[in-house]
């Protein structure tokens, strides 16, 4: 229902002694006033970098994960990431709506880059209290039609899907899986630091596995 916060990943990293590809390498990746920028020391426990001073809160989602350790997450909760098609069927339902709530923007559904935002391209006609990411489940009335938070905004969120521009132009019409290879996977929902056009539950956009970014988390789903 909820993206995992990182409460959630403690207590994975905990039981398994997990360590994540920006703890290995020392730097994360992400938006700070300077723009975007790799940030040094970044990890899921310091999302912007420990000289920010702004230590991951836990039910705050979890940022600065890669791809395989989203899915290594998953698989220790019981359940594995979603393909695209979940994520978008989860997030806009059978009547295939705009957002999660429906076919109309609203600004007090979701976290994303309003007033708030120190990013140049910020609405300043919306104003959700928060800088960066929300606590999950913060805009109840953001949820989609089985009842989950934040679809649009507070983090962009791995989806298992290898990213293919002609895929839809081939695939099976009902339940489709995603190409078979690839470079980069598919990431869907907006965040933080996006606008509102990008918290459109049909929008798609692809990352590079191996770098964590401080607006880009999960969510699990069970079979």
């Amino acid at each position: 229902r909820t993206e995992v916060t990182n409460r959630h990943f403690a207590a994975f990293v905990a039981d398994t002694g997990h360590q994540t590809l920006a703890e290995r390498q020392g730097s994360g990746h992400g938006f700070t006033t300077n723009g975007w920028e790799p940030i040094d020391g970044a990890s899921w426990r310091w999302p912007q970098g420990p000289g920010d001073g702004l230590e991951a809160q836990g039910d705050h989602p979890v940022m600065q994960v890669s791809w395989d350790d989203a899915g290594a997450y998953c698989a220790w909760a019981g359940g594995r990431l979603p393909t695209e098609a979940e994520w978008e069927y989860a997030a806009r339902g059978p009547d295939a709506h705009t957002f999660p709530w429906g076919d109309g923007f609203d600004a007090t559904r979701l976290n994303y880059c309003d007033r708030n935002c120190f990013l140049e391209w910020a609405d300043g006609q919306g104003d959700d209290g928060f800088v960066l990411t929300a606590p999950v489940g913060s805009f109840p009335g953001g949820a989609s039609w089985v009842g989950a938070v934040d679809m649009a905004g507070n983090v962009w969120e791995w989806t298992t899907d290898w990213y293919d521009p002609e895929y839809y132009d081939v695939a099976p019409a009902s339940d489709p899986r995603g190409p078979e290879s690839g470079v980069q996977r598919v990431v869907r929902g907006g965040g933080w630091d996006d606008t509102y056009d990008f918290a459109r539950a049909a929008n798609r956009h692809v990352y590079a596995v191996d770098r964590p970014q401080n607006y880009l988390g999960f969510r699990c789903v069970y079979d």
